[in-house]
């Protein structure tokens, strides 16, 4: 018995220490995304909602950053927040980046399972709609399904490395912060406004060709416009060619800061439409 609570501290000490998956978009871009998806919940699903997780509407985006928080209690999900698809493949593949199905593509899939069989209890079927409140908004941040991988890079995956530290108009940090927070900062002042410039920019149209398509998909969208920004703007492997590291990052113009808030925008617009879609099917 001695030896068992020796190694449960052990391993709740580990992981202590290994850094958590970025929480993608923080706070700011995660409430977001639940609450754009408010706006496009059925009645039907609403209701379900409200049951399921004791809370009315304006208060589901209070449980968007759950699945980060419950990490260290919970050190099976560690895995389940991203997905590593090599930058020299076509796109996803199932038995290749998510073998034992713990990435998110797969997570997010099988939530939805639990949600369809109405034979699960609330609070089985509460705890899913927790994690896809956050795990759609985390397939749609471009770093969270790219993973260069060794020998030709030394990013490894976004699980182990925040990426190079990269210098944007003079403010130095590693690319994965750049993505989870300072491009999102660029939209706005702050959440409130951040919010309704989003709302007012999504169409009928947009709407109409958002909803559609499969996890595996928006992972390959996240991974084409992750691997495209790093060839674009010719990010180097920072090992091989001595930079990238805080004391010395990767110089960008100010515009890619731009650039990347323009991505950030039409992800975080994505993944509320989408995830709305996803909750209407699974609850009506």
């Amino acid at each position: 018995m001695r030896a068992l609570r020796f190694a449960v501290c052990v391993i709740l000490l580990i992981f202590a220490f290994i850094p958590r998956p970025a929480a993608a978009w923080t706070v700011t871009g995660h409430s977001v995304v639940v609450e754009i998806a408010v706006r496009y919940l059925s009645a039907q699903a609403v209701e379900r909602l409200k049951t399921l997780l004791d809370r009315e509407p304006d208060e589901f985006a209070d449980l968007s950053t759950w699945a980060d928080d419950i990490i260290r209690e919970r050190p099976e999900t560690y895995w389940w927040h991203t997905v590593s698809i090599p930058h020299a493949s076509n796109g996803y593949v199932r038995e290749r980046d998510c073998p034992k199905d713990d990435c998110v593509v797969e997570r997010i899939e099988r939530f939805m399972e639990v949600l369809r069989d109405r034979r699960g209890g609330p609070t089985q079927q509460a705890e899913a709609v927790k994690f896809l409140l956050h795990f759609i908004g985390d397939l749609h941040v471009p770093v969270h399904a790219y993973a260069p991988g060794p020998p030709h890079d030394p990013w490894r995956s976004w699980w182990d490395w925040e990426g190079p530290w990269v210098d944007i108009g003079g403010a130095v940090h590693t690319l994965h912060v750049w993505w989870d927070w300072h491009f999102v900062l660029r939209l706005g002042p702050n959440r409130r406004s951040i919010l309704e410039s989003l709302l007012a920019r999504i169409s009928e149209d947009d709407v109409a060709a958002w909803q559609r398509g499969t996890p595996a998909d928006w992972a390959n969208e996240s991974f084409h416009s992750a691997r495209d920004f790093k060839f674009r703007h010719a990010i180097p492997d920072a090992t091989a060619h001595g930079i990238g590291t805080r004391a010395n990052p990767i110089v960008l113009d100010d515009a890619v800061a731009d650039e990347g808030a323009a991505i950030a925008s039409e992800r975080l617009r994505m993944a509320g439409v989408r995830l709305a879609w996803v909750l209407n099917r699974v609850l009506e």
